[in-house]
């Protein structure tokens, strides 16, 4: 029994010894207090030290961990979230989101120099965890299934790799779309049980130093499909004859080129956009209802 205690406190020496080692190369100094090591010695090897399967972008496992640090950047909406690992559990990622924030975060700050403005559970339990230096900037460090977590990604893909999609000569008219397109019954507008695709809508001002920018507006739900298809039809519709303008689509297609008014992302999303000289800009897009309640977080 005494040589197995004594075999234990080793280990844990051995463990206490690594962990200062790694503190040291990267820049950190002990004090001779050992506290920082026993924070870190909390985290398991592999949340810590993450392996090639856990890298893998290619073959992500259940839970993606991402991280989005916007500091030096010109607003958030221009910076993507950025793939640092996957996990099989939720239990593992967020532990992993919080290995990352207090001590892998792009600012080489030690555990006790970075807060932690928001802490919270996002829909499903996965952690979120946000800090907004004095500085400027935020680092968002976060967790989601590995399925949303592509989907967003793929919605935000260059305009410049979207599929471009050409109006006709003539723009169509309210009577060429379908009924249910036109006036969704309360089936597509029911946002508690929503049906495979979702439209949403965004009207907002850029961030270009004239107006006041608090951030990209929210995405409004519109309503809900069961097809890609019908969503895509309704994201037009919605576009051209619900602006906020109360401008006709043929309005809208002689101030603006068709190129920024109508691409497809990978998903085969319809996205329309456009911005009236000083005004907001109007967007309608469609999104795999499963990731709908995650685009504004």
């Amino acid at each position: 029994f005494e040589r197995e205690g004594k075999a234990r406190l080793d280990e844990e020496k051995r463990e206490r010894d690594r962990i200062e080692l790694m503190f040291r190369g990267n820049g950190y100094e002990s004090h001779g207090d050992d506290s920082d090591a026993e924070k870190l010695a909390r985290f398991p090897s592999n949340i810590r030290s993450p392996s090639a399967k856990n890298k893998d972008k290619r073959k992500k496992l259940k839970y993606t961990v991402w991280t989005c640090d916007v500091h030096r950047k010109q607003s958030e909406s221009d910076v993507g979230k950025e793939f640092d690992s996957s996990f099989a559990t939720l239990e593992q990622a967020n532990l992993r989101v919080e290995y990352v924030f207090y001590h892998n975060n792009p600012y080489g700050l030690d555990a006790d120099e970075v807060y932690a403005d928001r802490d919270e559970a996002l829909a499903g339990g996965c952690r979120y965890m946000r800090s907004e230096p004095d500085g400027g900037g935020s680092l968002t460090v976060s967790v989601l299934e590995s399925q949303v977590f592509d989907i967003l990604q793929s919605s935000r893909v260059h305009s410049s790799t979207k599929r471009k999609v050409r109006y006709p000569q003539q723009m169509r008219k309210t009577t060429t779309f379908a009924e249910n397109v036109r006036s969704p019954t309360a089936k597509h507008k029911d946002k508690a049980k929503k049906m495979k695709y979702t439209v949403w809508t965004s009207d907002g001002y850029d961030n270009d130093g004239w107006h006041s920018y608090g951030g990209p507006p929210d995405k409004e739900f519109n309503s809900s499909y069961a097809t890609l298809e019908e969503a895509n039809e309704r994201a037009e519709y919605v576009f051209l004859y619900k602006n906020p303008w109360g401008i006709e689509g043929t309005e809208i297609e002689y101030d603006f080129p068709y190129a920024d008014l109508n691409v497809v992302d990978r998903n085969g999303a319809r996205i329309l956009t456009c911005r009236p000289d000083g005004s907001t800009r109007w967007t309608v897009s469609v999104i795999p209802s499963i990731a709908f309640e995650y685009i504004n977080s």
